[in-house]
């Protein structure tokens, strides 16, 4: 991120530091990436230090505005770069190019909501890719709600986490059974000339467990699988969290699913010299490349 100084002068020791979160691209680097990509866009520089003529400064604030179909250079501000990694994600979704310099954090809950399940480099697993493309399509995601009743010995409120798939073919639901090893199948009975239903579901961990195996390959469900892996991985479930998530997950089913950026990831070996200085950033970074789907 380029801070917004005034003196030129700036004391590099500090620029340098890692008590900072102020790191400059280095010209060369950022040479060789603008003659591959062109780009028209730099969202969050200054007016003295921009990489192109259309950008935005931190009073405008490109969190805040629109990246349209431009191709887009972003050296975010380290400190905040779960928000930038978000909107870069959701520029991409709506036609923009972006191509991230950020730091290397692949244990980051912004790299495995917006990056790792899109990263078109990971290795896929086509069994557990053709489960997915079941739950997205047939399934539901949910936290159940359990109120006391004179029926259950519940003293308050409960959430139970759940994946299911109800159709009527037995076969596949039988596979998701079978691959998985949980679960349980019912059977729904109907009149002719109407074919029985079969439903599949696993519940608390058992769901977890599908849930985390099928995430990167999921597409019209992500978000809701997300949440309810967030939920299960919760350490303290009280009933507050518990509502949070069940409400959310409920929201998350009315809205309409979006398209999927194509992603890569290119990490750079070693750490990134600054100009001609002898300090190097103190950690490792990557470039992210969002690609709209279209």
């Amino acid at each position: 991120m380029r801070k917004d100084w005034e003196d030129r002068k700036i004391n590099t020791e500090v620029l340098f530091s890692s008590k900072s979160d102020e790191w400059y691209t280095p010209p060369d680097f950022y040479k060789k990436l603008n003659d591959e990509f062109e780009f028209t866009l730099d969202p969050c520089s200054t007016d003295d230090n921009t990489k192109c003529k259309k950008h935005f400064t931190m009073k405008e604030n490109g969190l805040l505005q629109s990246w349209g179909k431009e191709i887009v250079f972003c050296n975010p501000p380290y400190s905040n770069v779960s928000e930038w990694v978000e909107k870069s994600y959701s520029e991409s979704v709506n036609g923009a190019t972006v191509v991230m310099l950020i730091p290397a954090r692949t244990d980051t809950r912004w790299f495995h909501k917006y990056i790792y399940p899109f990263w078109s480099n990971q290795i896929k697993n086509n069994t557990y890719s053709y489960a997915a493309g079941i739950i997205d399509g047939e399934g539901c995601v949910s936290i159940q709600k359990h109120a006391p009743t004179p029926n259950n010995s519940n003293k308050t409120v409960s959430y139970s986490l759940r994946v299911s798939v109800k159709m009527t073919s037995l076969d596949t639901v039988t596979y998701l059974r079978n691959l998985f090893n949980e679960g349980h199948i019912t059977t729904e009975a109907r009149e002719a000339p109407y074919k029985n239903c079969y439903k599949w579901e696993a519940c608390g961990k058992p769901a977890a467990d599908v849930l985390t195996k099928i995430y990167p390959f999921s597409i019209t469900k992500r978000e809701q699988i997300f949440n309810a892996i967030e939920y299960y991985t919760q350490e303290i479930k009280n009933g507050e969290i518990g509502e949070f998530y069940y409400q959310k997950l409920r929201e998350l089913k009315l809205q309409t699913s979006e398209s999927s950026p194509k992603i890569d990831i290119r990490f750079i070996k070693g750490r990134l010299k600054f100009g001609d200085s002898k300090n190097s950033a103190p950690f490792p970074s990557m470039l992210v490349i969002f690609r709209p789907q279209n």
